[in-house]
């Protein structure tokens, strides 16, 4: 059923939120599961997993600020933590930034969502000659070239991808009786490596989160005819080859590890795995809801749960009722921001807190667009803003979220 709900609103919604911290290099010796889950966070921009989302995050968190592409994934921007400022990624100063022409402009690579920084680039997915690829675009914009190719499978088919310490881990998925990951070095022209492959059953992969030297799989597999699908997760250690299955209770997709733990969502409520004996508790017991946790806190948002609502009663999205808690990861209840969109929030790191806007036209709005040499229409039913909320305000009477960018059908460039 996850699954399912994922492949209908995996633009707008995203229901795999699932963010992660990335553990120091330093691993205590041995070969048990509480052994690779133990660290203390020290998540390095340009080197670990971004935090900021899953898969199909269209942010990137660099040393000094984010990068983050339009909603119809064709221009790259730049916030700057330091100055408030964004930016388009483009060193032309002449050039004005709405044309196919700047250098921020990516939309020749056909790009797929997903958006990393890595070691001072840029990385992208992109479709070509029925082949998805990885691409590098520089930090000014001035270059853009395919790095590697990663797979021959068509846009049909699944496809979950994330960069993390010199790798690009991915996933393929054909919805029939295989699933297989495999990551590829951030090198020209490299050969991908199978790290585990499931077969029998209609299997799914749903996410993938870098984690210290590895990577984390959440899966599902159902027999044909069922309705119904459990999901699981898994962690590879590249130190030792060793693949581990972690044995969650209700395990609902959404997850994040923490100082040994992992806290996760189940179909009701958000429970806590305790790595070093085994045992689990529950953790937050109002409802479900996306987890990520920035080293500081734990963020619980309730999307979910609201989303499963609507679905269950056939009604709207309450965007009234949305918020994000944060926590403590003893449970304790930092501070409660509610959110009236029902936008995907992007958990982000230890400074900003980020989150798509949507705002409804009273009436739908048409555009022409040059698409090579055919004229394609467009329309829109709504104007989206990125704002952010720097996280020195939580646990403050008055939160002040900043607008960063916003965009209507007006700025879409074919």
């Amino acid at each position: 059923m996850y699954k399912k709900l994922i492949g209908a609103i995996a633009v707008l919604l995203l229901a795999v939120i699932t963010s992660s911290c990335s553990q120091s290099d330093e691993i205590a010796a041995g070969d048990s599961l509480s052994a690779v889950l133990t660290g203390e966070y020290s998540f390095t921009p340009g080197q670990d997993d971004d935090i900021c989302l899953s898969s199909y995050n269209n942010i990137a968190v660099a040393e000094g600020g984010y990068y983050f592409t339009t909603f119809e994934h064709h221009m790259l921007y730049y916030f700057d933590k330091a100055t408030k400022k964004v930016i388009p990624v483009c060193n032309r100063p002449e050039c004005s930034h709405d044309s196919t022409d700047c250098n921020a402009y990516i939309g020749e690579i056909q790009h797929y969502p997903g958006l990393w920084y890595y070691n001072g680039k840029l990385y992208v997915l992109g479709y070509k000659s029925g082949i998805m690829g990885l691409y590098t675009v520089s930090k000014d914009g001035s270059e853009h070239s395919r790095l590697c190719d990663l797979s021959e499978t068509g846009r049909e088919f699944t496809m979950e991808t994330t960069i993390h310490r010199n790798y690009a881990y991915f996933s393929i998925d054909n919805g029939k009786n295989t699933a297989e990951v495999y990551r590829s070095k951030l090198e020209a022209n490299s050969e991908p490596e199978l790290i585990w492959k499931f077969e029998g059953k209609k299997a799914v992969i749903n996410g993938l989160i870098g984690y210290d030297n590895g990577v984390f799989v959440s899966y599902s597999y159902y027999e044909e005819g069922e309705s119904e699908n459990e999901i699981y997760l898994l962690a590879y250690y590249s130190n030792n080859g060793k693949v581990y299955e972690i044995p969650l209770k209700d395990f609902y997709g959404q997850f994040a590890v923490c100082k040994g733990s992992i806290i996760y969502g189940s179909p009701t409520q958000v429970m806590k795995y305790d790595s070093s004996n085994g045992e689990i508790s529950v953790y937050y017991d109002k409802e479900t809801c996306a987890v990520s946790y920035d080293g500081d806190y734990i963020y619980l948002d309730n999307e979910t749960a609201l989303f499963d609502a609507s679905i269950a009663d056939n009604t709207d999205y309450d965007t009234s009722k949305r918020h994000i808690i944060v926590k403590d990861m003893y449970g304790n209840t930092i501070d409660d921001i509610h959110i009236k969109t029902d936008g995907f929030c992007y958990f982000g790191d230890r400074d900003y807190l980020l989150i798509d806007v949507n705002e409804e036209y009273a009436s739908q709005k048409t555009k022409q667009i040059e698409i090579g040499d055919m004229i394609k229409g467009i329309t829109s039913n709504f104007l989206t803003k990125l704002e952010a909320l720097d996280k020195s305000q939580i646990g403050a009477e008055k939160h002040e979220w900043i607008v960063l960018k916003e965009w209507d059908i007006d700025s879409i460039i074919g």
